[in-house]
Parts: C-alpha cells; sequence; structure tokens
C-alpha cells in the first residue's frame, strides 16, 4: 500500500465535510495517554481503504450520574447528523429556566472532539508504545493546530501530503502542559497550545504493516440512538427509572466544552431548565442559529 494523490484528495474533502457514520463502544486502551510535563512525538496516519474518515469528528456528552454517581458518557448523535434530547433540553433550559436550574443543567453541555490513528514516534511515559499504533483522541486546541497545518495558516507549509505521510513527513510534536488560572484557587489545567508540526523528515517504518493496524475510530464510542439518548438523560439527570441506558464509561473524554444548537426537542419533564453561559454573547448565537 502506498500514498496517493486520490488518498490525499479524500482526506481533503473529508475536512470539509460534517457527514459521519458508524458506531460501536470499545478500544479506549489503544487511546494514547498524556501525562503533564511530558512532550510526545507522532505521526498522523491516513485510512487508505476510507480516506474520507482519516479523522473521525465527533460529540459527546458526558457528567457524573445523578442516581449513582458514576461518571456517564455517550457519543451525541448530532454526530451522525441526528437530533439529540440532551441538547434539545440543554437549550430549552438555557432559554427559560431558573438560575438555579441552568447550574444544574450545564454538566449536559456536548463537548466536541477528534480521533485520528497516530504511528507513535516518542513516549516518555510508556516507551513501550514507540513503533505502534496508537489513537490520538484531542480537543480543540491541538484540533487548531492540526487544522492550521492541514488546511489553514500553515498548509502551504506543510499540508495534506506532508501531516500524513507517515514515511517522511511532519511530526506532531505534543506537548503537554500543566496550567494554573490567574484567579485564587483556582483549578490545574491542561493545555497543548505550544505543540507544533516539526520539519519533514524520514523514519524507519514498516507502511504496509502500519495501515493494517489501523484502529476504527468510530468503533472507540457505542453509536446511540435519539431514544437511549433520552433514557440517558431521565435516569441519570432527572434521577427517574425508566430502565436500559447506553453504556456508563469509566473513562471521561478528555475533550473542550462545545454549545451549538440543535433542533430536536426534549421529551422530558414540562418544568424545563436552562444550562449555564457566561455572556450573552452565547445565548445571541445560539438563538439565531434556530
Amino acid at each position: 500500500m502506498t500514498n496517493t494523490k486520490s488518498m490525499f484528495d479524500a482526506i481533503k474533502q473529508s475536512l470539509s465535510s460534517s457527514e459521519k457514520s458508524g458506531g460501536g463502544n470499545a478500544l479506549y486502551k489503544e487511546i494514547l495517554k498524556f501525562t503533564p510535563g511530558n512532550t510526545y512525538q507522532v505521526r498522523l496516519i491516513p485510512n487508505p481503504k476510507d480516506p474520507a474518515n482519516s479523522i473521525f469528528h465527533y460529540y459527546n456528552h458526558g457528567w457524573n450520574s445523578n442516581s449513582t454517581g458514576k461518571f456517564v458518557t455517550a457519543l451525541c448523535p448530532t454526530t451522525f447528523g441526528d437530533s439529540c434530547p440532551i441538547d434539545a433540553y440543554y437549550l430549552k433550559t438555557y432559554r427559560t429556566g431558573t438560575e438555579s436550574e441552568k447550574a444544574a443543567a450545564a454538566v449536559l453541555s456536548r463537548k466536541e472532539g477528534w480521533m485520528v490513528n497516530v504511528l507513535v514516534v516518542s513516549d516518555p511515559e510508556n516507551p513501550e508504545n514507540e513503533g505502534k499504533v496508537k489513537i490520538l483522541r484531542y480537543g480543540k486546541e491541538l484540533a487548531k493546530i492540526i487544522d492550521s497545518a492541514l488546511k489553514g495558516d500553515d498548509a502551504d507549509e506543510f499540508g495534506v501530503e506532508k501531516v500524513f505521510d507517515v514515511e517522511n513527513g511532519s511530526t506532531l510534536r505534543i506537548k503537554c502542559e500543566a496550567r494554573t488560572g490567574n484567579a485564587r484557587g483556582a483549578k490545574q489545567y491542561v493545555t497543548y497550545a505550544s505543540s507544533k508540526f516539526l520539519s519533514p523528515s524520514a523514519i524507519e517504518v514498516d507502511v504496509e504493516t502500519t495501515y493494517n493496524s489501523l484502529h476504527d475510530l468510530m468503533a472507540v464510542n457505542k453509536q446511540t440512538t435519539t431514544a437511549e439518548m433520552q433514557r440517558l438523560l431521565d435516569e441519570h439527570f432527572f434521577n427517574l427509572t425508566t430502565g436500559s441506558t447506553p453504556e456508563a464509561d469509566d473513562e471521561e473524554e478528555e475533550t473542550e466544552t462545545y454549545t451549538a444548537p440543535v433542533k430536536a426537542e426534549s421529551k422530558a419533564a414540562e418544568s424545563v431548565v436552562e444550562a449555564d453561559e457566561s455572556t450573552d454573547e452565547k445565548l445571541k448565537k445560539l438563538l439565531a442559529d434556530l
């Protein structure tokens, strides 16, 4: 298997497409783990059999259950163009709820994330990962850096052809730093803002074996239906007993909060509440998109 112009073209076209498909729970152990203070190096791997899905762009919901106390998470149906009752409830709550209701519903805000297969070049925490194919799951900070290299300001220097050339392309150096907010008592958080792509260079790699080791990105999280998301909302937010729900996952997504408008209306509770937002500008944006 070799990189071809048609494969790169398919990846480029997928960057502007929001239509994705698939799903099924598994593969959490293959997600690359980061420890603050360390620097990692990876090469992004294209999917020769399905180039348009070399990067999987998704949305999810996750919060500590009001009934069990355990963290629950599920893939948002909007990932695949379907309506989500949690999104609908969150938006309706934000528009009409009391301040206490808004605060309670803030945990329902959907989060945006991306996944891509990578060849691990350097992993100081787990050197046994080096030379293996792992899943890079990332949020908005790394997404900004990767998008800039693929189709933004840095595309002339890098572009799809260099970013996705495993053998002779550019290595993504991921700098994982711990930072603390300026406010007194602020919590520590992790930032990847100093990460960057390095100049192209050749590395020793069996490209065919690497391609054959790719993970199914859309199988990491089980695809959920609108009905399942409604049950998740009822059982783990409203603390109602409704039967089976999407599986609870022990691992919280390492993504950043993303709030977006949806058209679906929630079936849960006529007494609607709103999720918390920091400014009126976010509300105006949500309502403008309705």
